[in-house]
This record gives structure tokens, C-alpha cells and sequence, in this order.
């Protein structure tokens, strides 16, 4: 009697082993399936997609800026868009000299890391970080670093890792996707007249390792390649990835931690401005593409030159005179009819066509009259296109190739992306044999199950049997 109770308890037993490894196996299986199909769609995500950033600001205004998202939970900081620069950055909680007050009409954001616990200071040992120039450790053994600018403002920062939320372009849909970045958090800050004062930071997208753009790509979340679209009347796009147009021109980099191409000559009026092309050349330092910078600057030795070549065209029909350290124009007539285009030729082959609108800067009108500088003035160093002469054109920084190109653009209309495609099917094997590991896997358990629950039922009818013969 005994030894039949326990033939049915160990039957019993068995089969709700068999059912609960029947569901684990499977469940594992499954989970894995899924875990392995959502890696996969999820790198093929950071490959193919883009990130696309609406810009706000204008000429104007003196920057272009975007929303990022920083922390855990994300928190929304304001950034200028520097091509000039090195490292993304935003005001810290404890900044005790960080502006309070934007002229943007905006309430500025602080980043405070003890309430994100994703974040994590990067110590002074870090000797992948904490190294260079500018380099420095402080008090509490936080790797630091300083940000100077051109206009004598600078950033004292702390760096750390946290999260960078990004909303990619895949295809029509929008993926949210979040990856570790290194950032510093600005401890000081010295404004001086920068317009980075009134923003929440400085998204510095300069050819280092510490930029924005080259993090992301060495993590696989977007190509080496980026984009941005300066809107005439203010705003605009900033697209991390690849763009679709047909009629970009490129001009190889000059080797460096900038943005740096080599101008060959300058053409007024389809009539080649007698300059020697060594002072653009790469030994002179090139030609500086910044997002960062305003205006545009010649180098002293070419300056005048070409100023006099515009001046002799537009003498008979405007009044010249100097204003605060450039060539301004009075004129009652359009000027966009007097003054001539001018032609930048670039190594490679590539060139920058400005019409007036391009390089002309309204001061005032006084009784009929309007009064017009030239957008660029004399410097001692380098030449530099900055936004005033980006406006409308869609500029490419291809890290990869080392190259920069641009094309005109009406940059209040959306930019197309590109969505690269799988080159082979091949790639789809593994996924596919490991669905059919699954399916035979699944039969053999199913079989197996069934043999146990018959084993069962059969020990059930030779107990009941007993049962009636006693």
C-alpha cells in the first residue's frame, strides 16, 4: 500500500519536474531569443540611424544652440553648437560664478550629479582622460579641465560620465536610445562677452577624442560623420550621420585637432584677387570651418587686398568708410545689386560661392540710406568661415574620409538622412539557424513530456487497479 502511494507521489513528482525544466528551458530559450533579436535591432539602430537636432538661435543672436538631455532622470540643458571647440560641457549645481540670467529669455539649467545615480566622476588616475593640456586634478580628485575661448572666456570643468539621451531616425520612426558620455561639469566660468554665457553649455564637436561626435562613433551609436543647416532667418538642423544630397563638394582636412581646410585662391566677379596662396596654405595654418565663430576672417597679409578688389567694383555706387575695425558701405540703392559674388576655390577641386546676402551685414537705415559692413574682418593668425558665411548651406564633417563639404541649401527645409542598408543577407543566417535550434528544441521537450505525462497515466490506472483488487 505504502510502496504504490509512493509510486504515485514519485510519478507525480516527475512530471512537475518535467513541466517546470519544460518551462524554464523554454522560457531561457525565448528570453535569450528575444534579448539576442532586440541587440541586434538595436546595434543595427546605432549603424543605421541618424540623430537629428533642431537648432534655434541666428546670426543675430551670435550662436546656433540645441536641447540635449543629460542624467537619470534626463534633464534638459541648452548647448551652443561649436565646431571650434573641444568637449561638451554644462553648468554644475555647486558653479558658484555660472550665470543665473539668459538674455535668451530662459531659465538656466544646472547639472547635479548627486541626484543622478548613473553618474560617476572620472578620478585623476585616469590616465585615458587625465591627460594633456589644460589637464588638472582637484581637491576632491575629479579629473578637470579648462575650456578657453577665442573672445578670453573660459570654463573650469570636472569631468564625468554619465548618460546622453538621443532620439535616432531609423527609417519613419523615431528610436530613443541612451549611451554613457564623458562630460565636464563646469565648476567656474568666466564669461568676458562670450554668448556661451547665456546658454547651458558648449556642445564641442572639435576632431578630439573628447568630442561629442568621436564618443558616440567609438560606441558604435552613429557613423564618424556630421552635419548642420544654419537657417538665414535663425535656426536650423544639426544631424548626427549621414545626409542624402547629391551636390555636397569636398575639400580634404588639414591634419589637426580642428576643423581646417586649405583656401586656394579667391575669385571677385569670376576675377582672381591677386593674393598668394601660401598665406591660406597649410603651413599658414589653413583655413578654420567654425561653427563657434561669428563673423569671417582674412588673414592680415590678404585682407587688403581683397577688400580693395571689392571697393574698385562698388566705388561709383556707395559711400565707404571704416566702422569699428571693418570696411562699411552707405548706399540708398540695393546693394545686393551693386556688390559682386565672390568665389572661395578650396584644395580638391571644391568652391564656396557668397553672394551678397552672404557676406553683407546690416547695420541701420537713416533717411533712405542703409548702412552695410563686410562680414569679415583682419586676422593676424588665421583665416576663419564662421556662421554668417554658413547660412543656407548644408556643411558636412566627414571624419572618416577627412573632409569637409558643403552645398547650398534652404535650410528651413527638412534635411533627408541616410539609412544604409544590410550589403548581404548572410547576416541574417545565425538569427535564422538559431530559431530552428529553438523549434527542435521545443519538439524534443514536447515528445519527452508526453512520454513522462503517458508514464504517469499509466501509473494512475495500475493504482487504481490495485486498489479494486484489494
Amino acid at each position: 500500500m505504502e510502496g504504490h502511494k509512493m509510486s504515485e507521489g514519485s510519478f507525480t513528482h516527475l512530471v512537475l519536474l518535467a513541466v517546470v525544466v519544460f518551462a524554464l528551458v523554454c522560457d531561457g530559450q525565448m528570453v535569450k531569443a528575444i534579448s539576442t533579436n532586440s541587440s541586434a535591432r538595436l546595434l543595427q539602430h546605432y549603424i543605421d540611424g541618424a540623430v537629428y537636432l533642431p537648432l534655434e538661435g541666428s546670426f543675430d543672436v551670435g550662436l546656433y544652440y540645441t536641447k540635449i538631455y543629460l542624467g537619470s532622470p534626463p534633464k534638459e540643458f541648452l548647448v551652443q553648437i561649436d565646431t571650434g571647440s573641444d568637449g561638451l560641457w554644462v553648468n554644475c549645481i555647486f558653479c558658484k560664478d555660472c550665470e543665473h540670467q539668459s538674455m535668451l529669455e530662459v531659465h538656466p539649467s544646472f547639472f547635479d550629479p548627486s541626484t543622478s545615480p548613473t553618474s560617476g566622476f572620472i578620478p585623476c588616475s585616469d590616465d585615458q582622460i587625465c591627460t594633456g593640456v589644460g589637464i588638472g586634478c582637484s581637491a576632491q580628485n575629479h579629473c578637470t579641465y579648462t575650456h578657453q575661448y577665442k573672445d578670453g572666456s573660459w570654463a573650469l570643468v570636472d569631468y564625468l560620465t554619465d548618460l546622453i539621451h538621443l532620439g535616432k531616425n531609423v527609417g519613419t520612426s523615431t528610436i530613443n536610445t541612451s549611451t554613457p558620455i564623458t562630460f565636464g561639469c563646469a565648476t567656474h566660468r568666466q564669461s568676458a562677452e562670450s554668448h556661451t554665457a547665456i546658454l547651458d553649455g558648449v556642445l564641442g564637436l572639435g576632431n578630439n577624442q573628447m568630442s561629442a561626435v568621436n564618443q558616440l562613433a567609438a560606441k558604435g551609436v552613429i557613423p564618424s560623420i556630421f552635419s548642420h543647416c544654419f537657417k538665414r532667418t535663425g535656426g536650423g538642423s544639426f544631424v548626427l550621420g549621414q545626409v542624402v544630397q547629391p551636390n555636397i563638394m569636398y575639400t580634404p582636412m588639414v591634419p589637426g585637432a580642428n576643423y581646417r581646410v586649405e583656401l586656394q585662391s579667391i575669385y571677385i566677379n569670376e576675377q582672381p584677387v591677386p593674393i598668394d596662396p601660401q598665406l591660406f596654405g597649410a603651413n599658414n595654418g589653413g583655413t578654420l570651418i567654425d561653427s563657434g565663430t561669428t563673423m569671417g576672417y582674412i588673414v592680415m597679409e590678404a585682407y587688403d587686398p581683397f577688400v580693395n578688389a571689392i571697393n574698385q567694383i562698388v566705388s561709383n555706387n556707395v559711400y565707404i568708410y571704416n566702422g569699428e575695425g571693418r570696411q562699411c558701405y552707405a548706399s540708398s540703392s540695393s546693394v545686393f545689386t551693386i556688390f559682386p559674388s565672390i568665389r572661395l576655390n578650396f584644395a580638391g577641386g571644391a568652391s564656396m560661392i557668397l553672394q551678397p546676402i552672404d557676406y553683407l551685414v546690416h547695420q541701420d537705415s537713416v533717411d533712405g540710406t542703409s548702412h552695410w559692413c563686410l562680414g569679415f574682418f583682419k586676422s593676424e593668425k588665421m583665416s576663419v568661415l564662421g556662421d554668417l558665411l554658413l547660412k543656407d548651406k548644408i556643411v558636412v564633417y566627414d571624419l572618416t574620409n577627412q573632409r569637409i563639404g558643403w552645398t547650398d541649401y534652404d535650410c528651413s527645409q527638412p534635411i533627408d538622412v541616410s539609412i544604409r542598408k544590410p550589403s548581404s543577407t548572410k547576416r541574417h543566417h545565425p538569427s535564422r539557424h538559431f530559431h530552428w535550434t529553438i523549434i527542435l528544441l521545443f519538439s524534443v521537450l514536447s515528445i519527452l513530456f508526453l512520454l513522462l505525462l503517458l508514464l504517469a497515466v499509466l501509473a494512475c490506472l495500475n493504482y487504481v487497479q490495485q486498489h479494486m483488487l484489494e
